[in-house]
């Protein structure tokens, strides 16, 4: 699987598990604005405590959690990284914070991301 399938195969689990979710980034700005190559995706993701945890035990073959989760400067929250099996690609999920910036910005955001964006 390489970096984009497992994106895909990601941001299918997250609708099914109805988790907010906002595609930040580099693959946003390839679709908005002008591409560039990259080896991660960036995710905004709106859960309480527990529900990150939960998303490990439905997560496609070929994605893992990194084992440690990392605290994020620019916002003051958490994040987690999903690596893609066999590639070098990462998923970084970041927590939604509170901050009125961020949340008018996660309300603005694109809801019928069209996954041949990806492919």
């Amino acid at each position: 699987m390489n970096g984009n399938d497992g994106l895909l195969k990601l941001l299918e689990v997250l609708n099914r598990l109805a988790i907010p979710d906002m595609l930040v980034g580099s693959h946003s700005s390839n679709f908005y604005g002008i591409p560039r190559s990259t080896k991660d995706a960036d995710l905004v993701l709106e859960f309480e405590g527990g529900e990150l945890l939960n998303l490990g035990g439905h997560l496609p073959e070929g994605l893992s959690f990194e084992s440690q989760s990392f605290f994020e400067m620019v916002t003051a929250t958490r994040k987690g990284l999903l690596n893609s099996e066999g590639t070098d690609f990462v998923i970084e999920l970041f927590h939604l914070s509170s901050d009125p910036f961020d949340q008018v910005r996660f309300g603005r955001k694109v809801v019928n991301f069209s996954s041949n964006v990806l492919s």
